[in-house]
């Protein structure tokens, strides 16, 4: 079953319907694709795309830590340091 793949093997198929001057349409055809999961792969990548472009952006606003928890000023963190817990090295 050709339409059972990753969206990695999708977006090549994708890319390969671009390079050949053909429609979408005719690509799938051709290839034996349904024109539906090409066109539902397609949304899935872009919204995969997007997922990705904003979590580089909090990324890059200090807006995520490395363990991928939110960084929210005043943490629990800082109110552990501040008792001497283990955010104050009381280990």
């Amino acid at each position: 079953m050709a339409d059972l793949m990753s969206l990695d093997e999708w977006q090549d198929h994708l890319e390969a319907a671009q390079g050949s001057g053909m429609t979408v349409a005719d690509y799938a055809r051709r290839e034996g694709l349904s024109l539906s999961a090409m066109y539902s792969a397609r949304s899935a990548l872009k919204r995969r795309q997007a997922v990705g472009a904003q979590a580089r952006a909090r990324v890059a606003q200090g807006g995520v830590c490395a363990g991928g928890g939110a960084v929210i000023a005043g943490s629990v963190d800082g109110a552990v340091a501040q008792r001497g817990g283990v955010g104050a090295g009381g280990r």
